[in-house]
């Protein structure tokens, strides 16, 4: 008995010196308990969300649990982020990405890096979201993260693209693209060529754009299943549309139309406005309405204003072409509207950017036509003092 009672009192000690010893385990219990709480409501309830996270970000920093600290924050910002508040949630996302730095976890940091980059983008600030990626890159290549890496280049060329820096996205899907040859990564491979062909056909080279759409399907053809094919033959008939060539872009068309999943409304509608044009273009004037009215409808079902664009340019060009001018003049009208809202952002960022070239320039003109001034004044004081004296001259002469 004497045994039994010695044990028991010896468990009870060591419990209670455990407790002592370790007074903060049930403190970080409660953080993580409150941060598994708000998860689920950071999209159902993010106002509740953002109060039992704001607690265990309290405990946290109290507590020096940095993993929770970096958690709270970056929750934090998840949910501005989802309300479309960019600016403040890109600085719960800086304040996550010190406390990750001092952990050390280089490619969580990276993506938090991202996750900043993306807020910047959203808000079409172009230069900062590259900043934030290239910053990202460097960590995936330090890392030795390439499959991380060649992602990444693909992300920063699409920025790039948005931004109108066609050659600086072209680069960047390039080295995207060695990366996926050297991790034999076909989809990779497939996705890299796509972009870079897109891209060309932005640039208006549809030859060369041609030349990559044709690359991008023999690796689908040869290596890949049809899943993304159908985006792929969508996207080369508008660059065939562009170089003429009416009856492959409805071969591709009809080959996207086979491979699109029922459900996927907007590349319904692309592939619609797409089969409209090519109809305009062979003057089957009906058929070319009924395709584009129907891609009308999933343009304006999926508020995709890129897509509305494209169909009331075609709708122009097909009334026009049917000398139904009054109607052309409305639909040039409203294409001219939507495609001003998708180019003010931009048209704005590149202001913002070459503002401080613009400021240069003007700085080194008035400095240069100044000092051209001085010397032609200088100049014209000499030549008058000269023409003094020479008179003065002259009349002591006379004299």
């Amino acid at each position: 008995m004497r045994t039994w009672l010695l044990i028991f009192t010896l468990f009870i000690t060591s419990t209670f010196n455990a407790i002592a010893l370790n007074p903060d385990i049930s403190v970080e219990e409660t953080v993580d308990s409150l941060l598994r709480e708000a998860r689920p409501l950071i999209s159902s309830d993010p106002d509740r969300a953002e109060v039992l996270i704001k607690d265990a970000l309290r405990i946290a920093e109290d507590g020096g649990f940095m993993k929770a600290n970096a958690n709270a924050l970056n929750y934090l910002g998840i949910i501005y982020y989802n309300k479309k508040n960019y600016p403040t949630a890109i600085k719960y996302f800086q304040q996550s990405l010190k406390v990750l730095f001092r952990i050390g976890n280089k490619e969580k940091v990276a993506n938090m890096m991202k996750k900043i980059g993306l807020s910047y983008l959203n808000q079409q600030k172009y230069a900062k979201a590259i900043e934030y990626y290239k910053l990202a890159l460097k960590v995936f290549e330090q890392t030795e993260l390439p499959g991380r890496e060649a992602n990444t280049h693909v992300e920063i060329g699409v920025i790039y693209r948005l931004y109108q820096r066609f050659s600086d996205a072209i680069n960047q899907f390039d080295e995207a693209f060695v990366l996926y040859e050297k991790l034999d990564n076909k989809g990779g491979q497939a996705e890299s060529l796509h972009h870079i062909a897109k891209t060309y056909h932005l640039m208006g080279n549809y030859k060369k754009a041609d030349e990559f759409f044709t690359q991008t399907l023999k690796v689908y053809e040869n290596y890949l299943d049809y899943s993304g094919l159908a985006t792929v033959y969508n996207d080369y008939s508008r660059t065939l549309i562009e170089l003429e060539a009416f009856r492959k872009a409805e071969e591709m068309l009809t080959r996207a139309e086979e491979q699109c999943s029922t459900g996927d409304t907007l590349l319904m509608g692309k592939i619609s406005a797409n089969y409209g044009a090519v109809l305009v273009y062979q003057s089957e004037y009906d058929q070319a309405e009924q395709y584009l009215n129907r891609a009308l409808a999933l343009a304006e079902k999926t508020k995709n204003e890129d897509l509305l664009a494209q169909v009331y340019k075609n709708l122009y060009e097909l009334n026009f072409r049917n000398n139904q001018t009054k109607k052309a003049l409305s639909f040039y009208q409203k294409y001219i509207a939507v495609k001003d809202t998708t180019a003010v952002q931009t048209i704005k960022e590149y202001g913002s950017a070459a503002s401080g070239a613009k400021l240069s320039n003007i700085v080194i003109f008035i400095t240069v036509f100044g000092s051209i001034i001085i010397i032609g004044l200088v100049i014209w004081l000499i030549v008058v003092i000269r023409q003094r004296d020479r008179a003065l001259a002259e009349l002591a002469k006379k004299d």
